[in-house]
């Protein structure tokens, strides 16, 4: 049975029904059963299922050039944002001063529209990449949220870029869970000055007088980590990608100690893992549910 008989089937529809509404609403469209009996059905209050085209799924290193292919990755963020007027049917640049024009492309009278090509950073296990996401992709206009899971049809370009067609959002960014308290700053000043007179692990005991209240750190870390260590946004928004993207722990630690110097001990890595949000598990650091 084909796809058109299959529609028609499921909604109780009959092929001369459909065909009949067709030459009426959309003559020229006549010879594409197929796209007549979605429109019979869209208009008629149905939603359809939608799909990314068909194409071999693979990981953002495995991708060739031109060659079609699906992508799952998270969006980390968006890079770049342009805008123009084109045409609404084959999106190509028209100048849009002078209100209506003819499209060279398609040969007709169009009102040109404002039309968006968009770049994101995004990632899998593998590694990350750019993808582009053209006016045709029907979602070039609004933002993805960041962490935002997608499936992305299309090609990679000869730039290093993924040209994405089609795009299918799966799930919505997971809300990050602060670990531990927030830190309060006029505590934090305190402990700053409490730093001049801590000489080789003593501490005088005037210490216990210059501090009214103590520094609210989580337990298993305040022994091994330096009182005065408050993680940056910087550190924390890089740890947490790292969760979204499943880093290996090992090798994302190097990372971070390149990166962040002055906080390169395991313990306060532990620190930042928690604000961000992420923990190891399996060899990896992956998001806290």
């Amino acid at each position: 049975m084909s796809s058109v008989e299959e529609l028609l089937k499921s909604h109780g529809l009959t092929r001369d029904e459909v065909l009949k509404w067709g030459k009426e609403k959309y003559p020229t469209l006549i010879g594409n059963e197929a796209l007549l009996v979605k429109l019979y059905l869209v208009t008629h209050g149905v939603k359809l299922p939608m799909a990314v085209p068909r194409g071999r799924m693979k990981k953002i290193t495995e991708l060739k050039e031109r060659e079609p292919s699906v992508v799952n990755v998270v969006v980390v963020q968006q890079v770049a944002k342009s805008r123009y007027f084109g045409c609404p049917s084959c999106y190509i640049k028209l100048d849009a001063l002078g209100g209506e024009t003819e499209c060279p492309r398609c040969g007709t009278v169009v009102q040109p529209k404002e039309l968006f090509w968009s770049r994101y950073l995004v990632g899998d296990s593998s590694g990350e990449i750019i993808m582009s996401l053209s006016p045709s992709s029907g979602v070039s206009d609004r933002d993805l949220p960041e962490g935002a899971m997608v499936e992305a049809y299309g090609s990679l370009r000869e730039n290093g870029e993924f040209l994405a067609r089609r795009l299918v959002v799966h799930s919505q960014p997971i809300q990050m869970v602060e670990v531990g308290p927030k830190p309060i700053v006029e505590e934090v000043k305190e402990v700053e000055k409490v730093e001049e007179i801590v000489e080789e692990g003593k501490v005088e005991e005037k210490v216990e007088e210059k501090l009214e209240k103590p520094a609210v750190l989580p337990e298993e870390v305040v022994s091994a980590t330096p009182l005065e260590f408050v993680p940056t946004d910087v550190m924390v928004k890089y740890v947490k990608v790292g969760g979204m993207l499943r880093k290996n722990a090992d090798e994302f630690f190097k990372l971070f100690k390149e990166k962040f110097p002055e906080a390169a001990n395991e313990e306060m890595f532990k620190v930042v893992l928690q604000k961000a949000g992420c923990k190891i598990q399996d060899g990896k650091v992956v998001l806290s549910l």
